[in-house]
């Protein structure tokens, strides 16, 4: 059971690794992009390659579903990134339990957006927690862990991936063991748990009083979605890629910007931010050089969150 990119890789490991895959659940298509066009969910195309069954239900709260996965009769369920609310009928049906992949130290950066958490706090390690699903959020006992370093220049595209690559690896390592009994799944320490929220798209708003560490941070956690983004003359303007310059106050006005180097530089709360590529919404991605020399009349303004 699996819906984004995250998925992908640990479907394509237990594919490689000669495990019997009875079928695949991921959420129906969605519309996406620019043109809102309605797009298959990532792991759809690894389903039709392979020619098993998919099932793409709107809800899992419904007993037609739960009667199609028990026909399947699965000894075990994975969980990987799937985005729906799993009913406990159907947590019940596998005679070994379902198996979540985590992409945090659990109990650390519960819920949806733990990868966008630990880029927004500037942490130094992170890493993929291998877990068997009970009622809770992301509250069940743990198989295995594994801890990954954060690199300065990861955002949520980069560590995603090497996040799920990780998490492939961690189920593929401990499946049979587990399978076998001869892991004994350890309770995690609730007390320690902490939580993170659904993102939307007005969380991406860039506040300019902030300081510029703490923004570039943003940026990095939220390229993709929600994105990052300031308005200029009524236009939304797609923040991409930032670098931090330390210094004095060179202006006055937070979100003022200026030219520094034929390079885009915002005054923020505390130190600079250059602004390295962006994107004017409804346009293409371009360097802040080359925005520049398009929009010459942005030095002076002063961006809104």
């Amino acid at each position: 059971m699996g819906t984004s990119a995250f998925a992908v890789p640990i479907l394509e490991r237990l594919m490689s690794s000669n495990f019997n895959i009875v079928g695949i659940v991921c959420q129906p298509n969605r519309k996406r992009g620019r043109g809102l066009k309605i797009q298959p969910c990532a792991i759809r195309a690894l389903a039709e390659d392979y020619n098993i069954r998919l099932l793409q239900p709107e809800t899992l709260k419904n007993n037609e579903i739960i009667k199609q996965i028990k026909d399947l009769n699965p000894d075990l369920i994975i969980v990987a990134s799937y985005g729906l609310f799993i009913p406990q009928e159907i947590l019940k049906i596998p005679s070994r339990g379902c198996l979540n992949i985590h992409p945090s130290l659990l109990p650390h950066y519960r819920g949806p957006s733990p990868i966008q958490q630990a880029l927004l706090n500037g942490d130094q390690e992170t890493g993929v927690s291998l877990m068997v699903l009970d009622e809770e959020m992301d509250h069940g006992p743990l198989v295995a862990q594994h801890s990954l370093k954060i690199a300065l220049d990861d955002n949520q595209i980069t560590l995603r991936q090497k996040l799920s690559i990780l998490g492939a690896d961690l189920l593929v390592q401990n499946l049979l063991p587990y399978f076998e009994g001869k892991i004994r799944p350890f309770a995690q320490d609730h007390q320690r748990a902490s939580f993170t929220k659904l993102l939307k798209k007005l969380d991406g708003k860039v506040d300019w009083s902030r300081g510029a560490r703490e923004i570039e941070r943003q940026i990095r956690a939220f390229v993709g979605w929600p994105g990052s983004f300031a308005l200029w003359e009524k236009k939304r303007i797609i923040i991409l890629a930032t670098e931090v310059l330390d210094g004095d106050r060179y202006r006055e006005n937070n979100g003022e910007v200026f030219n520094i180097n034929s390079e885009i530089c915002v005054q923020c709360g505390q130190n600079i931010l250059k602004i390295k590529k962006l994107r004017l919404e409804g346009k293409k991605e371009v360097t802040g050089e080359e925005f520049l020399r398009g929009y010459p009349k942005i030095i002076g303004a002063v961006l809104h969150s």
